[in-house]
């Protein structure tokens, strides 16, 4: 497959949108330099009709590249803006955008993704009011040159809309269960406390609980690949405030720190004597539980247990109840 990498330079985060860029095509016949303006970027027809260099590459090749440029730039990326960017999505989007977007070795970096990461672009892009995509995204990130890397970004963005159609297609087939009443799902009356220990054997463990004796089973949570017990505390609190104590391990092999570590070339993909590692760190809470040596989990039951998991969290909970 050739490959084709496509260079954005942009001015500073203030600059007008209407200011000229200057793009940078690598492909077989080397480096090529050629200007365009950002907005001409937004539509095939904005293309076709503008003066810059890549618009007339664009007629040359009679539309086909517009037509590319505005699949790539203007699908919106897979992320419920109104549900806020505080969520593991928004960690996802912005790992998908730095597979996409490269700075040159002398600028800024896309920050690595991690639990509690700071994401002003994205929130100055979705502050816009437009669809969170890849141009509303590039008329805010700082820096004067970039490059895209279409030879990724097509496929990775086809791949997601098929994705997502799929998905929307099963969530229509299904019947919609009733709302629980408000009063079910409100917060319950206990005042709540966290913290994080460490187990003898260096499991790190959020704990939450209700102030006092606890009244419902416990709870323990396992979290999915690249996240943390942070995305699960808004459960953990609800829960914690009837009464239940939630204990929340951090499973380091599959973690966020262990995306960070990756992201940035110092380790390699959880290996897959994580299937084993998980259940077995999971065990190892419920023994510790049992062994009363959770500080902050005084009077939880050890023999009333509620598991729950998302995603690899949910294959790792299964595989304790013993599934193969």
């Amino acid at each position: 497959m050739k490959r084709l990498a496509l260079g954005l330079s942009l001015l500073a985060a203030a600059t007008p949108a209407a200011a000229v860029e200057t793009l940078y095509l690598q492909g077989p016949l080397g480096l090529q330099r050629l200007s365009v303006n950002l907005q001409e970027l937004s539509s095939p027809e904005a293309l076709w009709s503008g003066s810059s260099d890549l618009a007339e590459l664009n007629r040359a090749t009679d539309g086909r590249l517009g037509r590319s440029l505005q699949t790539l730039l203007t699908t919106p990326l897979p992320l419920p803006v109104q549900l806020g960017l505080d969520n593991p999505m928004a960690r996802q989007v912005e790992m998908l955008v730095q597979s996409l977007v490269e700075p040159s070795e002398r600028q800024w970096q896309l920050p690595v993704v991690q639990a509690g990461a700071s994401l002003p672009w994205l929130r100055q892009a979705a502050a816009s009011g437009e669809p969170l995509t890849l141009l509303t995204l590039l008329r805010v990130l700082p820096g004067d040159e970039l490059t895209i890397r279409l030879d990724r970004a097509l496929p990775a963005l086809r791949k997601m809309t098929s994705q997502n159609a799929a998905l929307d297609q099963q969530l229509l087939a299904q019947t919609p269960l009733p709302a629980a009443p408000a009063a079910e799902l409100a917060r319950g009356p206990r005042a709540v406390v966290r913290r994080v220990v460490v187990l003898a054997n260096g499991l790190e463990l959020t704990v939450v609980r209700p102030v006092g004796a606890p009244e419902l089973p416990t709870v323990l949570i396992s979290h999915g690949l690249w996240d943390a017990p942070l995305s699960f505390l808004g459960w953990a609190e609800h829960l914690a405030s009837h009464g239940a104590v939630v204990v929340l391990p951090r499973h380091s092999g599959s973690d966020t720190r262990q995306q960070t570590s990756m992201l940035a070339g110092r380790s390699e993909p959880p290996k897959p004597e994580e299937f084993l590692r998980r259940p077995a760190e999971l065990k190892a809470v419920l023994d510790a539980l049992e062994a009363g040596q959770i500080p902050g989990a005084a009077g939880a039951p050890a023999r009333d247990v509620v598991l729950i998991g998302h995603s690899w969290g949910a294959t790792s909970t299964l595989q304790l109840a013993g599934a193969r």
